[in-house]
């Protein structure tokens, strides 16, 4: 995504097929939720756009993350979508979301 951001690339239909944990893969350097911000902050998302994204919300191993930090939840990739919109002079409006042992939410995201 970096590379391309100074392209000009921009997309009205963003699937962010992760289908892993919210809190990534460390010891991968996998984050979906920095990955995500990378969309946002590197312009791509078109005026309308729709953004979909898979993600998993089971606890983290203790392993990997701190047994007394917050779990996170699909209010919590609500809050962030929306914030990283607004950062780039967009509206994000929630349309859809369901659980199938993952989490689908699809976000609408218009220029304000």
């Amino acid at each position: 995504m970096t590379h391309n951001a100074s392209k000009g690339l921009r997309v009205p239909i963003f699937f962010a097929d992760f289908e892993s944990s919210i809190y990534g893969k460390p010891s991968h350097e996998f984050s979906p939720l920095a990955d995500l911000q990378r969309f946002f902050r590197s312009g791509f998302a078109s005026s309308p756009c729709l953004l979909c994204v898979t993600l998993n919300y089971r606890a983290p191993s203790e392993l990997f993350y701190d047994r007394d930090a917050p779990q996170l939840s699909t209010d919590d990739l609500e809050g962030f979508v929306a914030a990283e919109a607004a950062a780039q002079g967009m509206e994000c409006k929630p349309l859809e979301m369901f659980q199938y042992g993952m989490a689908f939410s699809l976000f609408e995201l218009t220029s304000c």
